[in-house]
C-alpha cells in the first residue's frame, strides 16, 4: 500500500505503476517517502509565523521537485 499523499490528481494515471514500484524498488520508495515528508512539512508550516513562511516555501518547492522526479521515474518505466 502506498502512502495516501501519493493519491493526488497528478499521479492518477500512474497509480498502478507507482504502487508496484513502491513495493519493489527501494530507490523509488525512498523518493516517494521524501515526497510525503516534504508534503507533511509544507502543511506543518502553512499559516505559521512570518519567519516560518520561508520554510513553507522551501518545502513547497521541494514537494514540486520531488513530484516531477516521481513522474519522470514512472515515465521512464512506462
Amino acid at each position: 500500500m502506498i502512502p495516501p499523499a501519493l493519491n493526488i490528481p497528478e499521479f492518477t494515471e500512474h497509480l498502478d505503476t507507482i504502487r508496484m514500484l513502491y513495493r519493489v524498488d527501494d530507490d523509488f520508495k525512498s523518493l516517494c517517502d521524501d515526497y510525503v515528508t516534504s508534503k507533511m512539512n509544507t502543511v506543518k508550516f502553512k499559516g505559521l509565523a512570518t519567519e516560518d513562511m520561508e520554510a513553507e516555501a522551501e518545502y513547497l518547492q521541494l514537494s514540486r521537485d520531488l513530484e516531477r522526479e516521481i513522474l519522470d521515474y514512472v515515465n521512464k518505466i512506462s
